[in-house]
This record gives C-alpha cells, sequence and structure tokens, in this order.
C-alpha cells in the first residue's frame, strides 16, 4: 500500500493536521512493560491510524491514491477489531494507559502510510509475539 501510494504523483496535503501515533520504541523499555499496557499502547496507535485514513480517504477522493487509502483504513481497522476482541475476551479493557501516548500533528497522507507500516513491523508484531508466547507458557507440556 505504501509503496502504492508513493508511485502517485499527486497527494494532497489534509486542510487539517491528524494527530498520528509516534510508533518507535527501545525494546528494553517495550520488554519491561505488561502485555496489558502493550496492547492498550498498540490500541491506541491503530485508532489514530484509522482515524488518519478515514480523514485521508475523505480529502482524496479520486486518483491513484483512492485504492490504497481504502486498503489501509480497512487493514487497520481489521487489527483494531481484532485486537479489541481478543483484549474483551482476557480482560475488561477499561484500564487506561498511565500516560498520554505521543502524537505528532501531520497533513500529508504519506506519513498515515508509513507510521501504519512502522506500527506493523514493530510494535503489533511484537505484542502478537508476546501474546503468543504467554499463550504457549500457559499450556502443558505434551498436550494436544
Amino acid at each position: 500500500m505504501e509503496e502504492q501510494a508513493r508511485q502517485c504523483e499527486e497527494l494532497p496535503l489534509l486542510p487539517e493536521p491528524v494527530q498520528l501515533p509516534l510508533v518507535g520504541f527501545a525494546l528494553r523499555d517495550w520488554m519491561r512493560m505488561t502485555n496489558q499496557a502493550k496492547g492498550q499502547e498498540v490500541l491506541h496507535a491503530l485508532g489514530k491510524v484509522v482515524d488518519g485514513a478515514a480523514v485521508a480517504r475523505e480529502v482524496v477522493r479520486q486518483g491513484c491514491a483512492v485504492g490504497p487509502l481504502q486498503q489501509l483504513y480497512e487493514r487497520a481497522s481489521s487489527f483494531l477489531l481484532q485486537l479489541r476482541n481478543f483484549r474483551a475476551q482476557e480482560e475488561s479493557s477499561s484500564q487506561q494507559l498511565d500516560g498520554a501516548p505521543q502524537v505528532a500533528l501531520e497533513r500529508n497522507p504519506r506519513r498515515i502510510f508509513q507510521t501504519y507500516s512502522q506500527l506493523v513491523r514493530g510494535k503489533l508484531r511484537f505484542l502478537f509475539q508476546d501474546l503468543w508466547r504467554d499463550s504457549c507458557a500457559g499450556e502443558a507440556p505434551g498436550a494436544t
């Protein structure tokens, strides 16, 4: 999706900036967090990406970026829904993050694609690995 959008010559700036999460992280700090805190952070970040993609879809209604923006919105929304459903089964997600997650104001729709890509390759991937590892640790050896 990001590559498809990159090939579009004209991609207008958004009339108003959208909030995008800062998705970089230090692995040492990430490993110290609970899975609940990691999940809340990723949920928040995905929500911001979905909101940004929705705004960009409203602005960009024609041209080569329409398809990639729609895909971005659908994929990010799907991850968000899956993570919310998983967390609802695991626990009540009434607890909030300790601090307000950091965001950046951005008017360039290309940054929405970049943020999503970084989020998926970073925090989301590590979160799923941690959840998988923890779920496997709870199984008895040799159980089928």
